[in-house]
């Protein structure tokens, strides 16, 4: 059976020995640094066990947020794409939201406060990705074109500086650190959400939310509403008919698949991408240009129709920020929280092809849905950790 190497605060250490003693039990082999001999090179020793790994187990804490040690185990382990398991052992679940542990958005931490071990689904899970083989493709060579990667730096972002942008958990201008990310130059295309359904996405639970599921199974879900549209399914265009629940699984479906962090962008996310440090109401300029975007038209439009610095691309060079399709976020709309269950009414960001009101279009706009509606204006792109 597959190594696990197990990340924990020294203050979690009976847990941890506890979860090792489990773990063995079902036929894991475990590393834990009990195992290390106090002559050896401490961080060295840990570096080799994280490579020789085919799972990383985090006990989510507010000590094990606080360590240095813990935090090294994450980073090295991100760099080298093991597959993670976070398990929230202690604290408010806002935990989540902190810097340290939003690279976790794209996967349900499994909730043990109570100090009981994971049920007997969580071995069942843990067996399978632990045994993905190594040689995964990334997302840029498995995403069919065009799909490109822009890196986003750390900086802020203003939320609620006007009137349209107050709702929800902004009640006022707030200010918000965003770190450092990545988030797909356009939205997902049908040609790219075609690798989900060609994958059995829509038939294996583990890439769903429970209440994502139970959407699923009641009305049939088996593509997007509009699939065999011949108006919305072109190969290029923005996939449209798909409510958050299914974005949330196509994102788990492509972190598995790539052993990449990939989720919907928070509402900070978003709009960091979409401003970056102009201050501009729209992502090219600070006054509406109809020729710069889809708007008031027909349906929508190739994700590259609006690509470059002269016409709709963000400072960043992000492109189709600003219609076409609403983009879902991850954020819950009346709170500022970005768990993945639940069924709360969720974020959505960018205007769409179909509105004459250009203020729907602005950068600072935040609309809100249903996570099990979908329709023709509804659309999603990625973010990478």
């Amino acid at each position: 059976m597959s190594k696990l190497f197990i990340s924990y605060s020294k203050q979690n250490k009976d847990y941890a020995r506890l979860l090792t003693t489990k773990l063995i039990e079902e036929g894991f082999d475990v590393w834990i640094d009990d195992v290390i001999d106090p002559s050896d090179n401490w961080w060295r020793t840990i570096r080799q066990a994280i490579r020789d790994c085919a799972a990383f187990i985090l006990i989510m804490t507010p000590k094990s947020e606080n360590s240095h040690w813990v935090v090294q185990e994450l980073a090295y382990a991100l760099e080298l794409k093991k597959p993670f398991f976070p398990l929230l052992r202690e604290g408010n679940p806002n935990l989540l939201h902190s810097d340290v542990w939003s690279r976790f958005a794209s996967i349900q931490a499994i909730d043990i406060r109570q100090g009981q071990l994971p049920s007997n689904g969580f071995y069942g899970k843990l067996r399978e990705r632990s045994q993905l083989p190594q040689n995964r493709l990334m997302s840029i060579d498995l995403m069919p074109k065009p799909f490109e990667w822009i890196e986003i730096p750390a900086g802020k972002v203003t939320i609620g500086r006007n009137p349209r942008a107050i709702g929800g958990y902004i009640d006022k201008a707030t200010t918000f650190d965003v770190s450092t990310f990545s988030i797909a130059k356009y939205p997902v295309t049908n040609s790219q959400f075609t690798k989900f359904i060609e994958a059995g996405g829509y038939g294996q639970k583990h890439w769903w939310t429970d209440a994502g599921w139970q959407r699923l199974e009641k009305r049939e879900w088996d593509k997007p509403y509009f699939w065999h549209d011949e108006l919305w399914n072109k190969a290029d265009y923005p996939v449209v008919g798909v409510s958050w629940y299914e974005a949330i699984a196509f994102c788990r479906w492509l972190s598995a698949s790539t052993g990449e962090m990939i989720t919907l962008p928070t509402d900070q996310q978003w709009q960091r991408a979409t401003q970056g440090d102009t201050g501009w109401n729209y992502p090219y300029a600070n006054t509406f240009d109809k020729e710069r975007c889809n708007f008031n038209s027909e349906g929508t439009t190739p994700v590259t129709q609006y690509e470059g610095k002269d016409k709709g691309d963000s400072p960043f060079g992000v492109t189709d920020m600003s219609g076409n399709v609403w983009e879902w976020c991850l954020t819950q709309y009346a709170r500022f929280d970005n768990r993945l269950d639940g069924t709360n009414i969720r974020m959505l960001r960018g205007g769409s092809w179909r509105y004459d009101l250009s203020d729907l279009l602005c950068v600072d706009y935040r609309n809100r849905d249903d996570p099990g509606n979908w329709n023709e204006i509804l659309g999603f792109r990625i973010v990478r950790s």
